[in-house]
């Protein structure tokens, strides 16, 4: 049977907030306990519930303090500072890879365009499509260029 959908919305009678914070509390520490016990990781909880002066801690202050003090030490201003440049590194590479596949493909169609006779003329081409038109066709002649040597060397192997 499917369970029906559940407004997030603050529950008004105290009686069924309890309730409903009481079981949800043991399903998110039965959910962090088996995912502890299934992956081997280290987890804790620390919730501060509605009018309550300590907060509930999953599973000992203890072990939650431990966890949180490890997790403190590891994850100083400067990881955190190097984690984010490479993070930054990265993506910034995947754009530019990115830029240039989208440059290709443009300047590869508005070549197809032209071979077409579509598009039979270049009055109308921008500048920055002449320049695209002229890298293309430079790195297909590269890359022929290269392909005619290494074919041509092996033919005299």
């Amino acid at each position: 049977m499917a369970r029906k959908k559940v407004n997030l919305q603050w529950i008004i009678n105290n009686t069924t907030r309890h309730a409903t914070y009481k079981r949800r509390y043991r399903a998110l520490t039965k959910k962090t306990s088996d995912l502890v016990m299934l992956c081997g990781g280290k987890a804790c909880m620390v919730i501060y519930g509605d009018g309550k002066i300590e907060p509930e801690v999953w599973p000992s202050a203890l072990e939650a303090n431990e966890i949180l003090n490890c997790f403190m030490l590891r994850d100083q201003v400067g990881n955190r500072k190097d984690f984010l440049n490479s993070r930054i590194s990265m993506l910034r590479d995947q754009v530019c890879k990115s830029d240039r596949e989208n440059q290709e493909h443009e300047a590869l169609s508005l070549l197809l365009e032209r071979m077409d006779g579509r598009l039979p003329n270049l009055t109308n081409t921008t500048i920055e499509e002449l320049n695209n038109l002229k890298w293309i066709v430079g790195e297909k002649m590269m890359k022929s260029k290269e392909r005619l040597q290494h074919v041509l060397g092996q033919g005299h192997s």
